[in-house]
């Protein structure tokens, strides 16, 4: 092989090489924002809450390990990406992308954990106010 032709040819390899590794996706930004992901997280955990509290599956299947309804659960799971208009592909993608990005997924949870302890001192106060009328 001739000199020059071993030079084109490492850089085309090269060249190849570069294009072919900036194609992969690599994504800078999450595939689903923070504020729509911190609606997400929040819909699937109340569903997933509820979903322990129903009785559980009817059919021949075993409950899940986590005693949820899984019928249900998955019910739910289909409503709220309805309604947030995304599809198990984004949510899948989303949860990888946030995965691997802890301090985003922080961020995100940063957001719900205000809500969820309201939601839990509202919870508490009606349950003691429950137990005084008894």
């Amino acid at each position: 092989m001739h000199k020059n032709t071993r030079t084109y040819l490492s850089s085309f390899i090269g060249l190849a090489i570069l294009l072919c590794s900036c194609s992969i996706n690599k994504q800078d930004h999450a595939p689903i924002n923070r504020e729509k992901m911190s609606a997400l997280l929040l819909d699937i955990h109340f569903a997933e809450a509820y979903s322990s509290i129903l009785p559980k599956d009817t059919n021949a299947q075993p409950a899940s390990v986590s005693g949820k309804n899984i019928d249900s659960l998955a019910k739910y799971h289909k409503a709220i990406f309805s309604k947030h208009k995304i599809t198990v592909q984004d949510w899948e993608q989303a949860l990888k992308w946030y995965t691997q990005h802890p301090q985003e997924l922080d961020s995100v949870y940063a957001g719900i954990l205000p809500i969820l302890d309201s939601l839990k001192t509202i919870n508490i106060a009606t349950t003691e106010d429950t137990l005084k009328k008894k």
